[in-house]
Formats: C-alpha cells, structure tokens, sequence
C-alpha cells in the first residue's frame, strides 16, 4: 500500500476508524455498565508516539481514564 494517500483517503480512513471504535466501545460499555449498574459518562484514551527512525509513524494506548455518572 502507497504511504501517498490523498486527503480524501485519509478522511475516508479516519472515519472507518471512528466507526469501528465506536461500535467496539459500545459494546463493552454496555456491557460493563450492566454488570457494575454504573453509567460511565466519558472516557479518554492517552497515546503516545513510538516511532523509530526509518519505521512507519505511530502510536500506542499508554492509559485510558473513566468518569463515571454515580451521582443520583
């Protein structure tokens, strides 16, 4: 595959991305907040970049932080 994508790939791309997450976020989110009967409100990913010289750019999930809606 070409590294030389055009703009509209790579929103294309991005947006596949999105989805997928999307639906395997849902998924285990629903899950978990069955079986704990707690809401989760938000969650943020961290990532950070480990990219070597002379390899292809990209990063990894370092941590993820939940807030969770326990407030009647």
């Amino acid at each position: 595959m070409s590294c030389m994508l055009t703009l509209e790939e790579i929103e294309f791309k991005r947006q596949e991305l999105e989805c997928h997450l999307e639906k395997v976020m849902s998924i285990e989110l629903i899950k978990w907040q069955s079986e704990n009967k707690l809401c989760v409100s938000d969650v943020n990913i961290r990532l950070a970049n480990v990219h070597n010289k002379g390899e292809s750019k990209h990063n990894v999930v370092t941590g993820v932080s939940v807030d969770l809606d326990y407030k009647p």
